[in-house]
């Protein structure tokens, strides 16, 4: 397999969670502005991109590269602040207490 062809399901990843966080963003009219929105945009692709890396990495026999499709959308549809949140949460009830 060619550099091309094992970066390509990457790619793919980055340019779905991107465009799904910005008409996301768009129809719900936040953030406010076209720039936060592309911000948040691209905050999203490039999360969906280091996941999808790890998982391909590390969860090799659970991740094929076609769910890279998948982990984008989600990226794209919750967007960077939801997620953030939930990692927030996430922590909190991992270690205990309150995450500032």
């Amino acid at each position: 397999m060619s550099e091309f062809e094992a970066l390509l399901p990457y790619g793919v990843a980055a340019l779905i969670a991107l465009v799904v966080a910005f008409c996301r963003s768009t129809i719900a009219n936040v953030p406010p502005t076209v720039r936060l929105r592309i911000f948040d945009a691209i905050v999203c692709a490039t999360g969906a991109v280091s996941v999808c890396v790890v998982a391909g990495n590390h969860f090799s026999q659970y991740m094929a590269h076609g769910d890279s499709v998948a982990v984008a959308f989600c990226f794209g549809y919750l967007g960077a602040g939801r997620l953030s949140d939930f990692a927030v949460q996430l922590a909190e009830k991992k270690f205990g207490g309150k995450a500032s």
